[in-house]
């Protein structure tokens, strides 16, 4: 009986003594960030079946590399792209969206900055953006995004530009 009471103690101190640990998996999501692109008249000038795109004229400097347009072998990629043509439209109307990325919060990418030339004569503009990870709550990305000073308020990185 003795010797039951202790196995029983040690077991009870043993369970006493563990505590569950909660494992928590956050899965991040990569962004692009986009681009439509159309003319005074509203064409998309991304489309690759419009004979005046723009596709061949556009260049990007992003951290000392320059990236040219080119359309993707698949619909989505997990890694840095450079500059890619979507293989879908998106928005209203439904345009063509052209993409720097993917970039991941995990980079902790914070006030960076690329330019951008259209290739219509009117020089480079700039885009500023903070992707990261809260330090205080993992949970928590911030992010923040501009196109020639201008903030986009959507949750999707997407600028419109109208070549006149």
């Amino acid at each position: 009986m003795k010797k039951t009471l202790i196995f029983f103690s040690m077991i009870l101190v043993f369970l006493a003594g563990c505590k569950k640990q909660e494992t928590r998996i956050i899965d991040y999501y990569p962004i692009n960030i986009g681009f439509q692109v159309v003319d005074a008249n509203g064409n998309d000038m991304l489309d690759p079946s419009n004979s005046n795109n723009i596709l061949g004229d556009v260049q990007i400097q992003y951290n000392g590399t320059a990236y040219s347009c080119k359309v993707p072998s698949k619909a989505y990629m997990e890694s840095f792209n450079g500059l890619t043509l979507s293989n879908e439209k998106y928005g209203s109307p439904a345009l063509y969206v052209m993409n720097l990325g993917e970039f991941s919060p995990i980079g902790d990418y914070r006030n960076k900055t690329f330019s951008i030339d259209f290739g219509d004569g009117t020089g480079t503009h700039t885009v500023e953006f903070t992707f990261y990870i809260s330090k205080k709550n993992a949970m928590n990305v911030i992010h923040e995004f501009k196109f020639n000073g201008e903030t986009n308020t959507t949750n999707m990185p997407i600028f419109k530009y109208t070549i006149h």
